[in-house]
Parts: structure tokens; C-alpha cells; sequence
């Protein structure tokens, strides 16, 4: 008879991204002495990852810088998080890189992780422009940041800037909707409440940057889940 899911051992999931947003904190910071696991964030791709599994079973995050490389190729990092992940015996990467505007980086990433070993699980994804694209689900919005009002997000979050000086960048727009017109950006908390709202049906419409990323999630982790 299978064990329930929550008699199960997690997966234990290697998060890579820029910053907390985007994959929490590291490990590293959580294994600091005086570290207060009250200071501990999930970050966005987590939260979205664990809403596209559903219920298949639990996930442990293991949060990690993007590698610094003296080879400024993306592809190279993807593959280094690859090895990385094979040497500590850890079941699975996710590699998330903003585009920045680059279409390119996509390609990129899946490129190294052709180069990588391959019984290492690997997910990529290339937020366009920003992570904040992926956060654009009005109802979200509203009942993260219990506002009164449904605020109108974009229709096409994937057009808005990458330039946080733009007053058309992902981030402006994201915190105007929250009502913090002031602020050029949202803080991770605020974006972490937001992705724990998101429905993912919806922002798979909007932005076909997480759609493709979805869809890798559920033919390259999700099965993991299962098996476990």
C-alpha cells in the first residue's frame, strides 16, 4: 500500500536564482550561527513550483546562489549546479535566470543543461523580463494584500520593462497594483504572499515565458514526486 504524502521522505530540490525573490535563502545564510528561522523566505519560484505539483508530495527547498564562474556563459552555471547537485546527492535542480530582455537566455540555459549529467533532474526557466512578470493574476493581487479593489493587471506582463528606472518596468507596475505607488518595488515578502495566491492557469495565458517553465516542471520534477 502506498504511504500517504505526508509519511513521505521530500524531494530534496536545488533552488538557483539571483536573489531571494527568486529562490529564498541560501543555505548557507540558514546555516549561519545566529540565524532566526523566523527570517527565512521561500522565494517566488518555490511557491509557484510547489502550486504546479499539487499535492504529489513534499518538497525540501534548498536555496543557492547562482554560481560564480570565471565563464560568464550561462550555460556553464546551469551545468556546475548540475554536478553540484550529483555531488550532495540531491535529487533535482532548478535553475531560474530573469531575461533581463535577452530571448536568448532560455536557450542558454538549456543548452548547459545538455552538457550536464543527465540522472540529475534539471528545470530551467527564464522569467521575461523579471520574476515580477510571473506575479501579474489580479485576484492574487487583491487577496495577498487584502485590497479592496481588484487592481487591472496587464495582459501582457512579458511586454513591460526591464529597466527598474522605467515607469513601465515589471517591478513599478507590480507595486502600483499593490497600491505602494511610492516604491519602485514590492519586498520579498509582499511577492512571496502574492505567489502563494497565484492561480498558475492564469499566468500560464499571459506569459508563455512561464508556461514553458511550468510545463518543464511538470515532465521533469513532478514525476519525482510521484516516485518518491
Amino acid at each position: 500500500m502506498r504511504s500517504s504524502v505526508a509519511s513521505r521522505r521530500p524531494l530534496r530540490v536545488r533552488f538557483y536564482g539571483e536573489g531571494r525573490t527568486d529562490r529564498g535563502t541560501t543555505v548557507d545564510e540558514e546555516s549561519r550561527a545566529g540565524f532566526s528561522p523566523s527570517h527565512r523566505q521561500e522565494g517566488v519560484v518555490p511557491i509557484l513550483v510547489r502550486s504546479i505539483c499539487g499535492d504529489g508530495g513534499p518538497i525540501l527547498r534548498l536555496g543557492f546562489r547562482i554560481p560564480h564562474l570565471r565563464s560568464r556563459n550561462l550555460g556553464d552555471r546551469v551545468r556546475f549546479a548540475m554536478v553540484q547537485c550529483r555531488a550532495a546527492k540531491d535529487q533535482a535542480v532548478v535553475f531560474v535566470k530573469d531575461t533581463e530582455g535577452i530571448q536568448a537566455t532560455f536557450d542558454q540555459l538549456a543548452e548547459g543543461r545538455q552538457r550536464g549529467p543527465q540522472d540529475v533532474a534539471t528545470v530551467v526557466g527564464a522569467p521575461h523580463p523579471k520574476i515580477e512578470a510571473w506575479l501579474f493574476d489580479s485576484e492574487a493581487i487583491k487577496r495577498a494584500l487584502e485590497l479592496r479593489a481588484t487592481p487591472a493587471a496587464p495582459a501582457a506582463p512579458e511586454s513591460l520593462s526591464a529597466d527598474e528606472n522605467d515607469p513601465q518596468s515589471a517591478k513599478r507596475i507590480l507595486a502600483q497594483l499593490a497600491g505602494r505607488r511610492q516604491k519602485k518595488d514590492l519586498g520579498v515578502t509582499e511577492k512571496e504572499a502574492i505567489a502563494r495566491c497565484v492561480d498558475t492557469s492564469v499566468v500560464r495565458t499571459k506569459c508563455p515565458s512561464f508556461e514553458r517553465f511550468a510545463a518543464e516542471v511538470e515532465t521533469r520534477l513532478r514525476p519525482l514526486l510521484v516516485e518518491q
